[in-house]
């Protein structure tokens, strides 16, 4: 019966333990190329609202969760020397997480479809709205 019970506690580790390549892919919808359409600042007293831009923005996430962008990533502001901006994308805490000039930035994601939404550490909101092209 020891040998039955360990055989099947055995059986249940290596079926756990099994490939998570499946996990890496996230099932957001959120993967595809995105373009800044829209920015809010608020001035402190609550009536910020979005307002078209004029910055040429892309970013573009991955599968595996990489983020790639020509701004945005590292502050709200288009990149300005052409760089790439880098981050991750966690699906479990909803953000982005990149580290541009050695400093640590996490920016809140909101995705609804075709809109994605970018929340930047400010005291009144500071947002981004792109949209999937």
């Amino acid at each position: 019966m020891k040998h039955i019970f360990s055989l099947l506690l055995l059986s249940i580790l290596v079926i756990s333990c099994g490939d998570k390549e499946e996990d890496e892919v996230l099932r957001t919808g959120i993967e595809g190329n995105w373009t800044l359409i829209e920015m809010l600042l608020d001035p402190g007293d609550g009536s910020g609202v979005f307002m078209p831009t004029t910055l040429n923005v892309d970013i573009e996430v991955f599968a595996d969760g990489s983020v790639e962008g020509n701004g945005m990533l590292c502050g709200m502001s288009q990149s300005t020397n052409g760089q790439v901006q880098m981050a991750q994308f966690s699906e479990q805490d909803s953000l982005f997480t990149s580290n541009c000039d050695s400093i640590p930035l996490s920016l809140g994601v909101d995705h609804m479809e075709d809109i994605l939404i970018l929340r930047y550490p400010c005291i009144e909101p500071c947002l981004a709205k792109f949209e999937k092209q």
